[in-house]
């Protein structure tokens, strides 16, 4: 569903309605069957994934050169949970280094998945505006690209790759796609034991074999 301009309401809402059918029926509920709360509650899931930049829904997403006031103060916690990750991250790679707050951009690519989950349990609690705000205003400030893993976008296959290189990028998105759906539910990603994991995991998967997300 990628599309060239804004998309519509009725777009969205199609996407919407596409993504909670799709997880009511992985939960094996049937949608006519479902009650108007429960309906909801699948619509808002997808609402949370489509708002994360989780879809093939194109949004303008830039903040703008006057962002409103409750975005700066998002972008502001966003920052200081952006510190947390970081020193958590160079505790636990001390032989990384870490030069006045700014992790050294070639060792991203070595996170590992406590590192992964680390940030994927701050990410998913702001917006996708906020989180591009905060960029922008590190990389005015440090002069650097703001040290944030982005979840993997797809790259054209090729026939020499290794299989377990896409396997990783996939799990990782996969990753992404379920800790919106349990935080949307109000559980904290790295403090859900690994069945609770699994479940969200299995969710994410139908979707992206669906082809509902941007994968």
């Amino acid at each position: 569903m990628m599309i060239d301009s804004l998309p519509t309401v009725e777009q969205r809402r199609a996407l919407e309605s596409a993504i909670a059918t799709r997880l009511a029926t992985g939960h094996g509920r049937s949608w006519d069957g479902l009650t108007p709360n429960g309906r909801c509650s699948y619509l808002l899931d997808a609402a949370a994934l489509i708002d994360q930049g989780l879809t093939s829904l194109w949004q303008d997403r830039d903040p703008g050169p006057f962002p409103a006031l409750e975005l700066e103060v998002e972008a502001a916690e966003f920052d200081r949970a952006m510190q947390w990750w970081i020193d958590y991250v160079g505790a636990r790679h001390p032989e990384w280094g870490i030069a006045g707050g700014v992790m050294v951009s070639p060792e991203m690519e070595n996170l590992d998945p406590e590192d992964w989950d680390a940030w994927v349990s701050i990410a998913v609690t702001v917006s996708e505006q906020a989180r591009r705000l905060y960029m922008r205003q590190f990389e005015q400030l440090h002069g650097v690209a703001a040290p944030a893993p982005t979840p993997p976008a797809p790259a054209v296959a090729v026939s020499s790759m290794p299989p377990a290189v896409d396997d990783v990028r996939r799990r990782r998105f996969a990753t992404a796609v379920a800790a919106v759906l349990a935080h949307r539910h109000g559980r904290e990603w790295m403090r859900q034991p690994s069945d609770v994991r699994a479940a969200y995991l299995n969710d994410a998967d139908l979707l992206i074999d669906s082809g509902l997300t941007c994968w």
